[in-house]
């Protein structure tokens, strides 16, 4: 069953996720008001984000895996967490009335970072299931626990089962997790687990989700009987979506169903392409080795080779070396060499080379021993002398009794051997022990495929044959024809196959990405239909919530448009004839209700429509200001358009008084700074664009201060009003502005007017002011209230400034008070 379930984990996770999706779909389709009450928003939230991570470990698992893709999923898995905690916390607090802030989730986000620090991502991924994970699904289920405590016993027993199945994924979620070199999760985890229960954690994981949101459902739907809205519906409501739920039921075993077929179906191709690739390379490398120990018998028999073990004189050894020689050019191999019986090399191909085997003792090898007792024998090893992997075929030499004199040794270097080992699929050539002798992966080699058993490094090291070690495994455990292994963060087929009886043996690790490619496109087509199912189903939970809430809506709508202390009609959007309207319409403008029946929107308005103010026509001809809010609506099959008015007249008459006050001086009535300031930018622009002149004449009353403390600030007060009447009068076209400037000083703006025209004003002005004949003892420019002024012309430029026109007639004016004042300067 664990085999079988192993082969189907793709398909679990997918299972797994799409429960965590049921659930936030389930938190979604919950009515407005139950959302309110309790934060199911944070459980949708959790749902989402854990099923998007089950997802995401699926397409690890069939696609394999890497170092940013493991960051991204762990990091998403300890967020989901988190909301899952504070859907606990807000819950409870919510209810309990008191809990503590956000800060607390803090604490075992901290710890679950440690995690980061012992292990990396694997230890981070555990600690947050067991900090995060099982606390967050601890407090969950006790907030569900005492909400349903504020329930009726009816509606409250699917909350008792949701928070009971909540309990139960905290511990299926938290306390076994991903294997990490820390306990408890070195002890207890997903694998160990696997391996004593029978069934994937992650099944039992969605079971529990599965279950919470059938609680969590069945709560919505007893909650809604007695909403307003629902009455007869009530049963249907509670049994419409069974066919729907039946229908993804269907659907999912269906999906399973077609992706057992699909994978054995590509697990068969995948399996006879494989076949295929270990047999060529079997029969490449079988073929060399059998000519080796073919042609390793032959020269044991040589008569060249005898001779030299028997006599030892340097003309047989002489003659012994070019047999070697031959054998050696013919068979392109790395050496050919003779033993004597204390495993001593006599006569070496290699014998003219830095790495000539004269001379050495090779008695320790295996391949000399058997072949000294007679056996002919064969064995991979690295040399001790030339430091190659090769492949050693022995054969005695027997002399003219027949009892062995020597052994005959062919040597072929295996290093070229590994550039027919094929990249994909990866492969391996392995000892009886496990070594990896050759591979397609040089990082791999006198690596073990799995894991030694205990002495047998010890006696490898010994013999010499593989290198000093230390022969750390690749794997986790000798793998079998067929198996399915996690290798560099993918998983892979096993083919394996033995080349000889001493066991060695050829294994290949394929690609499964066209097995998982095939599934995962089943997968894909169910996940589409399940998604489409989750959405028809939210949908249609959603529309008995909005028809409940709409029946309530356009009850409150009526009671609204009956009774509201304004107008509120709706209007025909082709012809603007009045399709509804309320009392207060009829009551506001004098006009019956038969009569409004007869009237449209334009014969009520004194303007056009496309306004926001308008003006509405009452019965007996007095118009007043409206201001209307618009939208548009379907009534009764057509499209109309509902319009809310209001009387506004005060309103107007109110804006227009603030709009004088905020543009006039208060104590002489004429424009105040504010105003100048923006008729001053408003004509330079104009004078710029139009290319036209601009002149500003300041004046200031002379001596006013010695008026002030003279006369009182009554007086004072009296002086400047008379003054800017003057002023006022004297400036004769609508364009011209006079505004008071600050305390007693006042500033015109003549646009367009000539160097002429502006001193002829300003002279007019000077004069009529002299003219009022105000008495002003403390003057000394006269003995009545004058004024001097000072002008400034400009034909405005791109590079000139208005703050230059103002300091100019601002310096002018402050010439004229050097002067004497009562004078113009310009």
């Amino acid at each position: 069953m664990n085999d079988f379930l192993k082969g189907q984990m793709d398909y679990i996770f997918f299972c797994y996720g799409l429960a965590f999706i049921i659930l936030a779909a389930v938190c979604v389709s919950l009515q407005k008001a139950e959302r309110e009450k309790f934060p199911w928003h944070l459980l949708g939230l959790f749902g989402l984000t854990h099923g998007i991570n089950e997802w995401l470990d699926m397409i690890a698992l069939s696609f394999g895996d890497s170092g940013l893709f493991q960051s991204i999923r762990v990091l998403i898995m300890t967020f989901s967490f988190v909301f899952l905690m504070e859907f606990g916390r807000s819950g409870y607090a919510r209810l309990h009335g008191a809990a503590p802030g956000r800060w607390i989730i803090v604490v075992p986000l901290a710890l679950a970072a440690g995690g980061y620090w012992l292990a990396d991502w694997n230890g981070l991924a555990a600690a947050s299931r067991y900090f995060l994970g099982f606390f967050g699904g601890l407090w969950g289920a006790a907030a569900l626990l005492r909400y349903a405590g504020t329930k009726q016993i009816k509606i409250s027993s699917p909350l008792i089962a949701a928070a009971a199945a909540m309990a139960l994924y905290a511990a299926a979620a938290g306390l076994i997790v991903p294997r990490s070199p820390y306990f408890p999760a070195s002890l207890l985890n997903t694998e160990t687990f696997s391996l004593w229960a029978g069934v994937p954690i992650q099944a039992i994981r969605g079971f529990l989700a599965v279950c919470i949101a059938i609680g969590v459902f069945s709560h919505s739907q007893l909650t809604r009987q007695g909403l307003p809205g629902e009455k007869v519906h009530d049963r249907f409501s509670l049994l419409a979506p069974l066919p729907l739920i039946f229908l993804m039921l269907f659907i999912l075993a269906a999906g399973w169903i077609v992706t057992l077929y699909i994978g054995h179906f590509a697990h068969g191709k995948l399996t006879q392409e494989a076949n295929q690739h270990i047999t060529a390379l079997a029969d490449h490398l079988g073929g060399q080795l059998k000519e080796s120990e073919r042609a390793v018998g032959t020269l044991a028999q040589s008569p060249w080779i005898a001779p030299s073990l028997v006599n030892g004189d340097a003309e047989a050894i002489r003659r012994a070396n070019v047999t070697l020689d031959q054998y050696r050019n013919a068979l392109d191999v790395s050496v050919c060499y003779l033993l004597d019986m204390r495993g001593v090399a006599v006569a070496s191909s290699n014998r003219e080379t830095e790495q000539s085997f004269v001379g050495h003792d090779y008695s320790f090898q295996n391949y000399f021993r058997l072949a000294a007792d007679g056996v002919p024998a064969v064995q991979f090893a690295l040399g001790v002398t030339s430091g190659e992997r090769g492949y050693y075929a022995s054969h005695p030499v027997l002399g003219g009794n027949g009892t062995t004199i020597g052994v005959a040794v062919i040597k072929r270097t295996l290093d070229d051997t590994e550039t027919f080992f094929p990249q994909n699929p990866i492969a391996f050539f392995v000892s009886p022990e496990g070594v990896v002798f050759l591979s397609s992966r040089a990082q791999a080699r006198f690596a073990s495929l799995w894991p030694l058993k205990p002495g047998e490094a010890e006696r490898l090291i010994a013999g010499r044959n593989f290198g000093p070690g230390p022969f750390r495994p690749i794997l986790e455990g000798k793998p079998l024809d067929g198996d399915h292994v996690l290798f560099e963060g993918r998983t892979y087929h096993v083919t394996r196959q033995f080349l000889n009886r001493e066991g060695w043996s050829l294994t290949l690790f394929n690609q499964i990405e066209m097995l998982a490619f095939y599934r995962f496109f089943v997968i894909i087509a169910t996940f589409t239909l399940c998604i489409l199912m989750i959405g028809l189903s939210v949908g249609f939970q959603k529309s008995i919530e909005a028809t409940s809430e709409l029946a309530v809506l356009e009850s409150r709508f009526r009671t609204i448009f009956e009774n509201a202390p304004g107008a509120i009609f709706i209007t025909d959007a082709d012809t603007n004839r009045l399709l509804s309207f309320n009392p207060f319409l009829g009551r506001w403008l004098g006009y019956s209700e038969e009569e409004l029946w007869k009237m449209d929107l334009e014969s009520l308005r004194e303007t056009g429509a496309g306004e926001k103010d308008q003006r509405y026509r009452k019965r007996d001809g007095t118009l007043v200001d409206v201001e209307e809010i618009q939208t548009g609506i379907p009534f009764r099959g057509k499209e109309g358009i509902l319009t809310i008015a209001h009387d506004i007249s005060e309103h107007k008459q109110l804006e227009e008084i603030l709009n004088r006050l905020s543009r006039h001086d208060g104590l002489t009535g004429i424009a105040n700074r504010r105003h100048f300031d923006e008729y001053f930018q408003q004509e330079w622009k104009r004078a710029l664009r139009e290319e036209t002149s601009l002149s500003l004449i300041m004046c200031d009353i002379d001596f006013f201060k010695n008026y002030n403390d003279t006369y009182g600030h009554q007086a004072g007060d009296d002086c400047l009003r008379a003054v800017a009447g003057v002023l006022q009068k004297g400036l004769r076209r609508p364009g011209d502005l006079l505004a008071r400037y600050g305390g007693e000083e006042f500033i015109v703006v003549l646009p367009g007017t000539l160097r002429e025209g502006v001193l002829a004003v300003a002279e007019s002005l000077r004069r009529a002011v002299e003219a009022l004949a105000i008495p002003h003892n403390k003057s000394a420019a006269a003995p009545v209230v004058t004024i001097c002024l000072g002008v400034s012309i400009t034909l405005p430029g791109p590079g000139d400034s208005p703050a230059d026109l103002l300091a100019a007639a601002d310096s002018a004016l402050y010439k004229a008070k050097e002067e004497g004042r009562n004078r113009v300067v310009i």
